[in-house]
Order: C-alpha cells, then sequence, then structure tokens
C-alpha cells in the first residue's frame, strides 16, 4: 500500500518504507499527528515528492533490493540476510516506556498484569505489552487519543517510543502524569538503505536523518500535548 504526502510536480519522487502509518483523514475529522516521528519528521519534506509504503522489515529489505522503495524506517526485527541493502541507527530511542498518574501504584512492568494499556493504532508496540505482561490492551486511532484515554481514565498507564514520552512529560501540563516506567528493551530506529548508493552519500545521509529526528521530536511532543489540550475537557487539563 502507498499512502503519498506532500507530492508535488517538479520535484524527484522518493518512496520510503515505514511499518506503521495513520489512517487516512476523513472529512470534519479531528487533526491529528502521525504517532511515530519518523512518518512526523519525514511527511512535510521539502526536496521530495513523497510517497509512503507500509512494510514490515523483511518486506522492506525485498521492496529495497529490487528499488521500488529508496529507504526503510522502523525497528529491525532479525539480521539482516541481503546483499544489497544496508542497515543504520539513527540513534533514537523507541524502546517501550510507560508512563502514569504520579499517584499510580504500578511501579514495574510486571504490575500492568490485568491493567488496562494505551497504545496509538500507528505505534509499534501493540500486541507486545499484552504478550509480554498480561496487560489489557486499549488501542486508539492516534497517539494523542491514546494518551486522551490515559488522562481521563480509561487506561491505567500508556506505553510509546521512550524519546517522545520523555520529552513529553517534560511539558507543565504532563507533570500530574509523569511517573513512568524505563524500558525493558534497548531499540533504536534504524534506516535501511541499498547498497548501491556510495559510501560517502549514505554515512552524510544518515547523519542529517539523526539530527533530524532529534530535532523533530521537540516539535512532534509538542504538537500532540497542544493537540490533547486542545479535546481535553476535564478538570486537571491544566
Amino acid at each position: 500500500m502507498v499512502i503519498g504526502a506532500g507530492i508535488s510536480k517538479g520535484k524527484p519522487e522518493l518512496k520510503i518504507g515505514v511499518k506503521n502509518l495513520p489512517q487516512p483523514s476523513v472529512v470534519g475529522a479531528k487533526v491529528r499527528s502521525p504517532s511515530t516521528i519518523e512518518v512526523f519528521a519525514l511527511q512535510d519534506t521539502l526536496n521530495y515528492s513523497l510517497q509512503f509504503e507500509v512494510a514490515n522489515y523483511q518486506q522492506a529489505l525485498k521492496l529495497i533490493e529490487t528499488g521500488e522503495i529508496a529507504e526503510w524506517f522502523g525497528v529491525k526485527d532479525t539480521i539482516i540476510n541481503s546483499n544489497n541493502v544496508m542497515s543504520s541507527s539513527t540513534g533514537y530511542s523507541a524502546s517501550p516506556m510507560a508512563i502514569m498518574r504520579t499517584d499510580s501504584n504500578i511501579k514495574k512492568w510486571e504490575e500492568l498484569s490485568g491493567r488496562t494499556v494505551c497504545l496509538a493504532a500507528d505505534g509499534r508496540h501493540v500486541g507486545e505489552i499484552a504478550t509480554r505482561f498480561n496487560a489489557n490492551e486499549k488501542v486508539y486511532p492516534s497517539i494523542t487519543d491514546a494518551l486522551i484515554g490515559t488522562r481521563t481514565g480509561e487506561c491505567d498507564a500508556i506505553v510509546h517510543d521512550e524519546e517522545f514520552l520523555r520529552t513529553l512529560i517534560k511539558h507543565p501540563e504532563w507533570k500530574k502524569f509523569s511517573a513512568s516506567i524505563s524500558p525493558y528493551t534497548n531499540t533504536t530506529i534504524t534506516r535501511l538503505y541499498s547498497k548501491r548508493k556510495g559510501i560517502f552519500e549514505s554515512v552524510i545521509r544518515n547523519f542529517q536523518i539523526s539530527r533530524m529526528l532529534k530535532k523533530m521530536n521537540a516539535d512532534h511532543a509538542r504538537e500532540v500535548a497542544f493537540e490533547v489540550y486542545l479535546d481535553q475537557t476535564v478538570a486537571d487539563c491544566h
């Protein structure tokens, strides 16, 4: 499935693979940011007519080998077995982290057993928390909706990428929801690309991407926090 973003005449086309994408917006729907930093950061690229293609890690390897996509961003789940595909870490932590109310009695992952956990459908961790910790997952269309669910008491905690949540809870309005459980595994966003590119070009590109993801993380957290603020109606919104 290919989804266009920012397609414009006169610009070279670039096809990027990602594991998940938000559902297309419908007329009259509330504005929601993508849940993952790579989609948020890349969707407004100015230099290309960009298209996203949904593909998991294994599918991405084949699509890059055949030239159907230029790059892929996400968390790799196996060792690369390809003569034509390179892998580079962007350094952006996509490790699963949990946050909850500061008065919560949940202190460690195992205590999520039987509890309700909010997750974003286009995030990375759906299914993982239920499998590992026997939690009851409540999946929302976006990270904004999942955070609202946490604030309004629909869930005991929310699980999302570490780097995003650590930035979000620095905002004053998240002080009451800044209790956290550190990741149980360390994962970073990986970039896959063709070995056919020159080594120098690939190193420079990875450096640029790594800096962009770090820089855009603050914008991502701020944008989502604002969407939550606009939608929030309970007293502790502030």
